[in-house]
């Protein structure tokens, strides 16, 4: 069995040059993961996702290699959290992180995509794919080839699942 089983249209995707606040506004509606980054062709050019926009909310500090492993010296509060949150999504408080938004709400995706995202094929066998879902703990966007990288849709955790369960149960 193999991924062209389960493949899915993805919920939505972007283009590279649409803005981290469109992103965000996506991520957050539609409560996803990941949101598929495409160029004109419909090629995958990379991934945005909850956990790049966690990074951005971080202190750099703690997110480079060999970062902080602690900040609990930081005191943000969980409201300081959400106004993080409510100025990547759109909405401008203080004028400290009126700044940080201005420097990024703006900016093109392609400026914050993950280098070389896992992806699969569709003639990737299922337990491959269940085990790249098991190390990038994130939906898999399925590409045509890696010559071509045309865009044919994601698969998760629960498609796999879903198909393996049920020839076990047939």
């Amino acid at each position: 069995m193999t991924c062209d089983t389960i493949l899915m249209p993805a919920p939505v995707t972007l283009r590279e040059q649409d803005t981290v606040a469109r992103a965000v506004q996506e991520l957050i509606q539609r409560r996803l993961l990941i949101v598929p980054v495409l160029d004109e062709q419909d090629r995958l050019i990379g991934l945005f996702g909850v956990q790049r926009l966690v990074e951005l909310l971080l202190p750099k500090a703690a997110t480079t290699p060999h970062g902080l492993a602690d900040l609990s010296f930081v005191g943000d509060r969980l409201e300081d959290f959400r106004d993080k949150m409510r100025e990547l999504a759109g909405h401008s408080l203080g004028e400290h992180i009126q700044r940080r938004l201005h420097d990024i709400r703006d900016h093109p995706l392609r400026e914050y995509l993950h280098d070389e995202p896992v992806v699969v094929h569709p003639s990737t066998p299922l337990t491959e794919a269940l085990l790249l879902l098991y190390h990038s703990h994130s939906t898999l966007p399925v590409i045509e080839d890696r010559a071509h990288g045309r865009f044919l849709g994601i698969i998760s955790y629960w498609h796999v699942l879903e198909r393996l369960s049920a020839r076990t149960a047939g």
